[in-house]
């Protein structure tokens, strides 16, 4: 093993992909809270408006 060069840089690849994906699956996440958050106030508010 007298280079070592193929490694590091395929490290740095691993970790550049898996901070992209952890990166993609927190805005997944935080979109599909948000939509459910909206539904639940619109929810909330076809029911107050039903009982007037």
């Amino acid at each position: 093993m007298t280079s070592k060069k193929g490694f590091i840089s395929i490290s740095i690849i691993y970790s550049f992909l898996i901070l992209f994906l952890l990166i993609m699956f927190s805005i997944l996440i935080s979109y599909s809270n948000r939509i459910s958050m909206v539904s639940s106030i619109v929810n909330e508010a076809k029911e107050v408006l039903n009982g007037l």
